[in-house]
């Protein structure tokens, strides 16, 4: 009788250890998915904002490179104008003279406003500077009334320092117009000099308002 009953009680025992351990068991189960939920939220935040990250940089690119199309079409449709106006014909007949034309655009930095493109004649002697209106360009001069600028006559050398300045900065202001409607253009010139400076000095001051055509001595 007494070794039954000893029988039930380590059966007993037994039971309510394996039912503590099971309960652990169920504790550490629930602790250890709530750990690995917290690290899969937090792997998953980490590579939400690597995504983000790579989405920003993505579009930084991508408008890059809308801009450099957009560049690149103005270009195009700027020697498909040359082109029309100067043969009548919508485009070149070959590809190779497109690129010849948009090599020589490539290499000027900024388009030709007009064809006949020489606007002035400048001259740098013993350090002073005068210009003279060579080119017509009817829409420069319609600006330049328009505005109230100062407008020289074609063909008449203009000495006075000031208006020289004046000339040149009005140049400036009708770029700005131009760039407004997507044709950021440069005006020629062609400079005479005498010295060493007048070389130097010439080409420094006129080139930040044209480009040069010709670059000539006085004897």
């Amino acid at each position: 009788m007494f070794e039954k009953k000893e029988r039930t009680d380590l059966v007993i025992n037994m039971t309510l250890a394996e039912i503590f351990l099971l309960m652990l068991f169920v504790i550490w189960l629930g602790y250890s998915n709530e750990i690995d939920e917290q690290r899969d939220y937090a792997a998953l935040k980490e590579r939400v904002i690597k995504l983000e990250k790579q989405n920003e940089e993505l579009q930084k690119l991508n408008r890059k490179a809308n801009k450099k199309i957009a560049d690149l079409e103005k270009r195009i449709e700027y020697l498909r104008k040359q082109w029309k106006d100067l043969t009548g014909f919508d485009s070149p007949p070959t590809k190779d003279i497109l690129l010849k034309w948009a090599k020589e655009v490539a290499n000027r930095g900024k388009p030709k406003c007009q064809e006949e493109n020489v606007l002035i004649k400048a001259e740098v002697l013993n350090g002073r500077k005068t210009i003279t209106v060579v080119g017509d360009c009817p829409e420069l001069i319609a600006w330049l009334s328009e505005h109230k600028r100062y407008k020289p006559k074609k063909g008449v050398r203009i000495t006075d320092s000031s208006q020289v300045k004046n000339f040149v900065q009005s140049i400036l202001l009708f770029y700005a117009y131009k760039k407004q409607r997507n044709d950021d253009c440069r005006f020629d010139y062609v400079l005479y000099w005498q010295t060493d400076n007048d070389y130097r000095n010439g080409r420094q001051y006129f080139e930040q308002y044209f480009y040069p055509a010709g670059i000539k001595r006085r004897n």
